[in-house]
């Protein structure tokens, strides 16, 4: 008995030491849909006040998901100088790298995977019929 409560402590040891915790960042915004006459422009464009608040609240969620911010926040943040921001994370080379018995990668892959993985962890989404949208962002970097 003591030795299948061994195998199974052993076992799960082995499962749980690739595994890497997950930290999430959340914010909530409040879109405010510019007045009426805006810099004059009812004058110029009898329709801008015609679109309606949702619309405009879509917008914004599609320009807060949208690549060219991701790009100019990733250039900021210089993920590319960030291996645990981007770095493969299959189980066998998690088990090496946490036993030390693994060569760490140090090339980042190209710009457009990184970007397509910050895509990902991005969640931008918008509360019906409200100006609220709703930002969150996983990573395993707590930074």
């Amino acid at each position: 008995m003591l030795a299948v409560a061994a195998g199974c402590a052993g076992i799960s040891y082995l499962i749980t030491l690739p595994q890497r915790p997950v930290y999430r960042a959340e914010t909530a915004i409040e879109i405010q849909h510019p007045n009426e006459n805006f810099l004059n422009l009812k004058d110029f464009d009898p329709g801008f006040a015609a679109g309606s608040a949702e619309s405009y609240v879509e917008a914004q969620v599609k320009i807060l998901h949208g690549e060219e911010l991701l790009d100019r926040t990733a250039s900021k943040l210089r993920v590319q100088e960030r291996p645990d921001m981007w770095r493969d994370v299959s189980l066998l080379s998690a088990w090496k790298n946490r036993l030390g018995l693994g060569r760490r990668s140090h090339t980042a892959p190209p710009r457009d995977e990184i970007l397509a993985n910050l895509k990902d962890a991005l969640v931008v989404r918008s509360a019906p019929q409200s100006r609220i949208i709703d930002v969150q962002f996983e990573s395993t970097d707590p930074h």
